[in-house]
């Protein structure tokens, strides 16, 4: 009798102290998943960011590059020879409204229009800004060649272009901030560098740079990136300039 007691005491039901250690040994794993899936998830989303921004990247670099060199080496001006605040470039393009390449009857480029590209350093976004203003054009040309009054200067001329000309956002769809474009010349070939990070909104400013800190960053108020996806995008391409 008090054999079968014993052996009935001996299979009974886990302990508390045991109950307590496998509750905390799935809760430890359910949270260990969890963990796991949202970063699975973060990564994810990251990632998707960063191929959205290097796609409008490629597409800015490309379509700058491509208009570049239809122009020629006397007829592109950079930062430099404007003395302008920002990044820019300037240049004369032979392409007319219609988009066709002009050219006179020995097979020289006509002048058509002037393009100024620009970054925007409080937004950090590349504009686009075209006019067909007859007076800006000769007088681009003027000063190119000597024959320019004293007042006419690439400086006062980029800002005409600037206010009076067509503007465009470049990589409209906002998922890039441009952080440094620049504009290096050497004789007949010209160095364009650009270094972006995924930004969030368009043309609103919210764009910080993944390596500062919270105090340190004036752009934005927003936390750093966290997923180490989320670098720099750098991009360099070398233009042949036209003689």
């Amino acid at each position: 009798m008090f054999k079968l007691i014993r052996t009935m005491e001996d299979s009974a039901g886990l302990s508390l102290v045991e109950v307590v250690i496998a509750s905390l040994i799935i809760s430890i794993s359910v949270m260990g998943s969890y963990a796991l899936f949202a970063g699975v998830i973060d990564s994810s989303a990251g990632n998707s960011k960063v191929l959205q921004a290097q796609q409008e990247a490629r597409i800015t670099m490309e379509r700058m590059a491509r208009e570049l060199r239809e122009s020629s080496a006397d007829r592109v001006w950079t930062r430099e020879d404007t003395y302008f605040y920002e990044p820019m470039v300037m240049f004369l393009t032979p392409r007319d409204q219609a988009r066709t390449f002009v050219v006179d009857e020995f097979g020289d480029p006509e002048w058509q229009r002037v393009v100024l590209y620009r970054l925007d350093l409080c937004l950090n976004r590349i504009y686009r800004h075209e006019s067909y203003e007859p007076y800006i054009i000769s007088s681009l040309i003027a000063i190119a060649s000597g024959n320019a009054s004293t007042d006419e200067t690439y400086e006062w001329l980029a800002y005409e272009v600037l206010y009076c000309g067509q503007t465009e956002e470049l990589g409209g769809n906002g998922a890039m901030g441009v952080m440094r474009l620049d504009f290096s010349r050497d004789n007949d070939k010209l160095l364009i560098s650009m270094r972006a990070a995924p930004g969030s909104g368009r043309s609103t400013g919210d764009v910080y740079d993944p390596y500062m800190s919270p105090t340190m960053n004036t752009n934005t108020a927003k936390q750093p990136y966290t997923n180490v996806a989320d670098a720099y995008i750098h991009l360099s391409t070398t233009v042949r300039l036209r003689n």
